[in-house]
């Protein structure tokens, strides 16, 4: 499997044989050919100064996104008092990874990282400050006001879609090549402390400060966390690009094309992303349920749907953190892998049969722990397996195959919820029995465990993959 693995990453990496310069080269001469000196050198430690500048810059932008959305979400709820507007807003939110997602990817492999990721932090950042501009000059016109915010929550997702993969891919390429797993937790832990702050506070702020000044703080911390990160230095080759629009369209299209072929072509990975977007599938409609499940099955009040959520966060934060410290190799690995994933699908069908508040809220923790802990080793799999100059629009064709599922789920799960008589026990049961057949199904195939396994057998990269 390792040797049709490596042929299949080489044919995706050589593509056509299309040049490429050196992204960190272009610093100092307007005619790079050869890499710099700096791009050939592998970091020694984890908490360099380009990482440093990458976690910090995401963990203040994600803070303010998190709390700027639950801002917004209340202040249209005051000023219109709209569930359909309400609802509108979050499924903007999903709408580019699904339209866009292949595309960002591919832009992360044909551009600069270091600038998609800087520029799409100042962008959203000043389609903030415009929003709180609007707000300033027509506070009483709530039409006008609804229409931006919609539009500003847009733009901002967009915005996501394309910097998501270009981080992702960047991370292997900043962090010393063993250090990849511990990266991806701290990365993980940043984010989900950000995310529990920004909705934890947002509220407060919305009350406090009100949607305007709210939103102009966030839009300015945003433009900071970009400005700090047009300091971050990533290696990357990049195809250089002659002739018109046309050839160039031509060949973003065949990287697009080729993106898709990566993820269902290799051994391994195409289980893996089987698994994965089955998995999102069947688990959303139960968090879809969650109010239900624990206003009508476990009789608590609404205060406990917070705290529930809460509960799989910190578990996820921890689990996260914990994917950091403990390094199986191989075959330790592809096992305690598949073998949580299992756990992890027996406990939502568990959790159908549980009325005990105490037991259910335990399960919720323990299925955010090993959720946090498994998506660290995938995503970590995934980066190390992947050439750098293909792995964003891996992540691309990923974040579009994600954002399609979660949400058809969640509205075949309402659907099928509302036709079983709003049976929390059914729903829960079968969902999680057929989460675990799924899984125990893919652990037969050995090109799965096989990737599980994946080992990386260098710490030092040849100039075509550090670069």
């Amino acid at each position: 499997m390792q040797g049709r693995e490596e042929d299949s990453l080489a044919l995706n990496q050589s593509r056509s044989g299309t040049p490429v310069r050196d992204a960190t080269a272009i610093e100092d001469a307007a005619t790079p050919v050869q890499p710099s000196a700096w791009s050939m050198r592998l970091p020694k430690k984890l908490m360099n100064i380009n990482y440093v500048l990458l976690i910090q810059g995401q963990f203040i932008s994600r803070v303010g996104a998190s709390l700027t959305a639950m801002v917004l979400l209340l202040w249209v709820k005051d000023a219109t008092g709209s569930a359909s507007l309400m609802g509108l807003m979050s499924m903007v939110s999903t709408i580019p990874a699904v339209l866009f997602g292949v595309i960002g990817g591919t832009w992360a492999d044909r551009h600069e990282r270091r600038k998609i990721i800087a520029y799409c932090d100042i962008l959203a950042g000043v389609a903030l400050l415009g929003l709180a501009v609007l707000f300033t000059h027509v506070p009483d016109n709530t039409a006008v006001l609804a229409v931006g915010v919609v539009l500003t929550s847009l733009f901002v997702a967009v915005m996501d879609t394309f910097s998501t993969p270009a981080i992702t891919a960047a991370v292997p390429d900043i962090v010393p090549r063993d250090s990849t797993a511990r990266a991806n937790s701290m990365s993980q832990l940043a984010l989900s402390l950000a995310l529990f702050l920004g909705q934890g506070f947002g509220g407060l702020a919305y009350r406090v400060f009100g949607a305007l000044t709210a939103v102009a703080i966030n839009g300015i911390a945003s433009l900071y966390a970009g400005l700090t990160e047009t300091l971050v230095r990533i290696p990357q080759r990049i195809p250089v690009e002659d002739g018109g629009w046309r050839p160039r369209l031509a060949s973003f299209r065949k990287d697009m094309v080729a993106g898709f072929h990566q993820v269902l072509h290799i051994p391994g990975l195409n289980r893996m992303v089987l698994a994965s977007a089955l998995l999102a599938f069947f688990s959303a409609p139960l968090i879809l349920l969650i109010p239900y499940y624990v206003e009508d099955f476990l009789g608590l009040t609404k205060d406990a749907v917070g705290y529930l959520a809460a509960t799989y966060g910190v578990g996820s934060l921890i689990g996260s953190l914990a994917a950091g410290f403990v390094t199986p190799s191989g075959r330790q690995r592809s096992r305690l892998l598949v073998t949580l994933m299992v756990l992890q699908a027996v406990g939502f069908a568990v959790l159908g049969l549980i009325r005990v508040p105490g037991i259910a809220f335990s399960l919720v923790f323990l299925g955010g722990g090993i959720g946090g802990f498994v998506g660290v080793f995938m995503v970590t799999i995934l980066q190390l397996s992947t050439p750098s100059e293909t792995r964003g629009r891996l992540f691309g064709v990923l974040s579009t195959i994600a954002g399609a599922l979660g949400p058809a789920g969640m509205g075949l799960g309402g659907v099928v919820f509302d036709w079983i008589g709003q049976d929390i026990p059914t729903m829960y049961l079968s969902s999680g029995c057929i989460m675990t057949c799924l899984i125990l199904l893919l652990s037969t195939s050995k090109d799965f465990r096989d990737f599980l396994a994946y080992e990386d057998k260098a710490n030092t990269r040849p100039i075509t993959e550090q670069s």
